[in-house]
């Protein structure tokens, strides 16, 4: 979503829908919303040659940190992105292959970061320090980040809302980003 091309609130009407929101499988999410996407889409309408995904995969006996970038198709981006959510028994079977590894979700990996000069930057509840975040918008003082990541509260919050907030934050703490990315 973040290599597309176009206005993202199209992208996510477009993508995500209703169909989705009452599912409580992982992995019939991702075939859903693969579906959608490459039927509504083209990898021209995406920056592909800008996306970079980290996986972890289990090689030589070990698991090890592995980041995938220079797609030239959406099928393949998609694949890779469907490899790099990979957590076994929970969005799929035991094991996920790309690329013919066995490959699973970046956060198995003890860093799964691409080792650049520029700062990372770490997508959390806190990312805006004090400043407006998406947990402020939550009416329940004592929810945590853990009670709307999971699938199985997928009900008790309107996920469709959450992204738009995600979103709207984004916007408003944009000279955040703009600092992190001009560094």
């Amino acid at each position: 979503m973040l290599c597309y091309k176009g206005d993202v609130n199209d992208f996510e009407r477009n993508v995500l829908c209703e169909e989705i929101l009452d599912l409580n499988s992982l992995n019939k999410i991702e075939i859903i919303v693969k579906k959608r996407i490459l039927s509504r889409y083209t990898s021209d309408d995406f920056e592909l040659d800008k996306l970079f995904i980290g996986t972890t995969v289990f090689e030589h006996c070990r698991l090890k940190t592995h980041i995938y970038g220079g797609f030239k198709t959406l099928n393949d981006a998609d694949d890779c992105c469907l490899a790099s959510s990979h957590i076994p028994f929970i969005t799929g079977g035991l094991s996920y292959k790309y690329n013919g590894l066995l490959t699973f979700d970046g956060g198995f990996s003890e860093y799964p970061y691409l080792n650049n000069t520029y700062a990372d930057i770490h997508l959390t509840p806190s990312i805006w320090k004090g400043n407006k975040s998406v947990i402020d918008k939550l009416d329940d003082p004592n929810i945590s980040i853990n009670d709307f990541t999971t699938i199985f509260s997928n009900t008790r919050f309107d996920i469709l809302d959450l992204i738009a907030s995600g979103y709207d934050d984004a916007k408003l703490n944009k000279y955040i980003l703009d600092k992190k990315f001009h560094q």
